[in-house]
């Protein structure tokens, strides 16, 4: 396969829902994901890491806090913007949604 015939990269435009990010990861107890997104190249250049790390899990999740153990691999380059494939877990962000979308029990009446 040459280079004309690879299929072009797609990087993720706007974030996954909840409901996707649940369906995503439920084959994997850690809840892992990868997904590839676009940074602008000068942005890369002069940010550091947890500027990367909280851009990219924002631009996955929605959320600059969701990714955890994030990895990175560089898998091209188009009109200033590097793509980059990301992998992380989402495990405790969605157990952090869970508990905030339980309801609160009603106290019992005194009686």
């Amino acid at each position: 396969m040459n280079d004309s015939d690879t299929p072009p990269i797609r990087p993720l435009r706007k974030p996954f829902t909840l409901q996707e990010l649940k369906d995503l990861t439920a084959k994997d107890e850690d809840r892992y994901l990868t997904a590839v997104v676009a940074v602008d190249f000068d942005d890369l250049i002069y940010n550091d890491i947890e500027w990367l790390n909280e851009g990219v899990s924002e631009l996955i999740t929605g959320s600059g806090v969701a990714l955890e153990d994030i990895g990175f691999k560089p898998v091209g380059v188009a009109d200033g913007e590097i793509y980059i494939e990301v992998t992380g877990s989402v495990l405790y962000w969605l157990e952090e949604q869970e508990e905030q979308d339980k309801p609160v029990a009603e106290p019992a009446p005194e009686d």
